[in-house]
Protein backbone atom coordinates (compact mmCIF):
# COMPACT_ATOMS: atom_id res chain seq x y z
CA UNK A 1 0.00 0.00 0.00
CA UNK A 2 1.35 3.39 -0.97
CA UNK A 3 1.82 6.09 1.61
CA UNK A 4 1.20 8.94 -0.83
CA UNK A 5 -1.21 8.27 -3.69
CA UNK A 6 -1.84 10.31 -6.83
CA UNK A 7 -5.40 10.95 -5.70
CA UNK A 8 -5.50 12.12 -2.06
CA UNK A 9 -7.03 9.58 0.32
CA UNK A 10 -10.31 10.61 1.85
CA UNK A 11 -11.25 12.81 -1.11
CA UNK A 12 -14.52 12.27 -2.94
CA UNK A 13 -12.65 11.28 -6.10
CA UNK A 14 -10.64 8.65 -4.20
CA UNK A 15 -13.78 7.19 -2.62
CA UNK A 16 -15.50 6.98 -6.01
CA UNK A 17 -12.47 5.25 -7.53
CA UNK A 18 -12.40 2.72 -4.69
CA UNK A 19 -16.11 2.01 -5.14
CA UNK A 20 -15.51 1.26 -8.82
CA UNK A 21 -12.57 -0.97 -8.00
CA UNK A 22 -14.40 -2.98 -5.35
CA UNK A 23 -17.43 -3.37 -7.64
CA UNK A 24 -15.19 -4.81 -10.35
CA UNK A 25 -13.57 -7.17 -7.85
CA UNK A 26 -16.99 -8.39 -6.68
CA UNK A 27 -17.99 -9.18 -10.27
CA UNK A 28 -14.69 -10.98 -10.92
CA UNK A 29 -15.09 -12.99 -7.71
CA UNK A 30 -18.63 -13.94 -8.66
CA UNK A 31 -17.59 -15.11 -12.12
CA UNK A 32 -14.66 -17.11 -10.80
CA UNK A 33 -16.31 -18.75 -7.80
CA UNK A 34 -20.12 -18.70 -8.14
CA UNK A 35 -20.15 -19.69 -11.81
CA UNK A 36 -17.23 -22.08 -11.42
CA UNK A 37 -14.86 -20.62 -13.99
CA UNK A 38 -11.86 -20.99 -11.69
CA UNK A 39 -12.40 -24.68 -10.95
CA UNK A 40 -13.55 -25.69 -14.45
CA UNK A 41 -11.60 -28.20 -16.47
CA UNK A 42 -12.03 -26.19 -19.65
CA UNK A 43 -8.86 -25.50 -21.61
CA UNK A 44 -8.23 -23.20 -24.55
CA UNK A 45 -8.76 -19.49 -25.06
CA UNK A 46 -11.94 -19.84 -27.11
CA UNK A 47 -13.71 -22.10 -24.63
CA UNK A 48 -12.67 -20.08 -21.60
CA UNK A 49 -13.80 -16.85 -23.26
CA UNK A 50 -17.12 -18.51 -24.18
CA UNK A 51 -17.73 -19.57 -20.57
CA UNK A 52 -16.67 -16.15 -19.29
CA UNK A 53 -19.15 -14.52 -21.70
CA UNK A 54 -21.96 -16.80 -20.54
CA UNK A 55 -21.06 -16.01 -16.92
CA UNK A 56 -21.15 -12.29 -17.77
CA UNK A 57 -24.65 -12.69 -19.23
CA UNK A 58 -25.71 -14.50 -16.07
CA UNK A 59 -24.37 -11.71 -13.86
CA UNK A 60 -26.48 -9.18 -15.77
CA UNK A 61 -29.56 -11.43 -15.73
CA UNK A 62 -29.20 -11.97 -12.00
CA UNK A 63 -28.98 -8.22 -11.43
CA UNK A 64 -32.09 -7.56 -13.53
CA UNK A 65 -34.07 -10.31 -11.79
CA UNK A 66 -33.07 -8.98 -8.37
CA UNK A 67 -34.17 -5.50 -9.42
CA UNK A 68 -37.54 -6.78 -10.70
CA UNK A 69 -38.11 -8.89 -7.59
CA UNK A 70 -37.36 -5.92 -5.34
CA UNK A 71 -39.85 -3.75 -7.22
CA UNK A 72 -42.49 -6.49 -7.14
CA UNK A 73 -42.81 -6.65 -10.94
CA UNK A 74 -41.50 -10.20 -11.35
CA UNK A 75 -43.61 -13.26 -10.60
CA UNK A 76 -41.80 -16.49 -11.51
CA UNK A 77 -44.88 -18.73 -11.61
CA UNK A 78 -46.91 -16.52 -13.93
CA UNK A 79 -43.94 -15.70 -16.16
CA UNK A 80 -43.00 -19.33 -16.75
CA UNK A 81 -46.55 -20.73 -16.41
CA UNK A 82 -45.71 -22.92 -13.44
CA UNK A 83 -48.68 -24.57 -11.74
CA UNK A 84 -48.16 -24.40 -7.97
CA UNK A 85 -51.08 -26.63 -7.02
CA UNK A 86 -50.10 -30.20 -6.23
Amino acid sequence: MRLFTRIPRGSLRFKQKMKERTAAERVNNRILHHYGLESSKVRGKKRISFFATVAGFNVHLDAQLAKLKASGLFDFCSTFRVNTTA
